[in-house]
């Protein structure tokens, strides 16, 4: 019996001593806007398991926009900070280490993301109307000062023969 209870306890020394060589990590960082430069309060900032996308932890930025996420297993992770009515801020990273500072993470407004829209209306060089085939004519290029009978040799569907005749 009391070697049985030696055993259990060598075993129970072994593992508890195995676990607490195992590496934490933390992760700290300050929310700071790109625009402002002003911290950024309550952005959400989430850690998900590179290998799965599992939510590992996550967190709030403080009043003065800095975060830390405390004891995360070594291994690979990808970090999301996100925040209302700015562009999520995205990365891979590797923990390794005790302490992880990530410094100043900026996030972009959105509405400076698309400051300018050029919107292009792109007709096509043929159209079918019910029965009728409508083309557009500067679809097709011609030498400057060509005639017409140029033009309509170029169109698809379109013969001239030798004498003018359109067919």
């Amino acid at each position: 019996m009391l070697m049985r209870k030696n055993v259990l306890l060598t075993l129970f020394l072994l593992i508890w001593g195995l676990t607490s060589f195992a590496q934490k990590s933390s992760i700290t960082g300050v929310v700071t806007d790109t625009v402002n430069k002003k911290q950024l309060v309550n952005s959400s900032i989430l850690v998900l398991r590179k290998a799965d996308s599992v939510l590992i932890k996550f967190s709030r930025s403080k009043e003065n926009g800095s975060f830390i996420i405390t004891s995360l297993d070594t291994g690979a992770y990808i970090l999301i900070v996100s925040s209302p009515s700015f562009a999520d801020y995205s990365d891979e990273l590797r923990t390794t280490g005790p302490d992880i500072d990530l410094g100043s993470i900026y996030l972009t407004p959105r509405s400076k993301l698309m400051e300018e829209i050029i919107v292009k209306k792109t007709i096509a060089a043929i159209r079918f109307k019910g029965d009728t085939i409508v083309y557009k004519a500067d679809s097709f290029r011609v030498q400057p000062g060509a005639t017409v009978e140029d033009l309509l040799k170029k169109l698809p569907g379109i013969v001239v023969d030798k004498s003018g005749k359109i067919t």
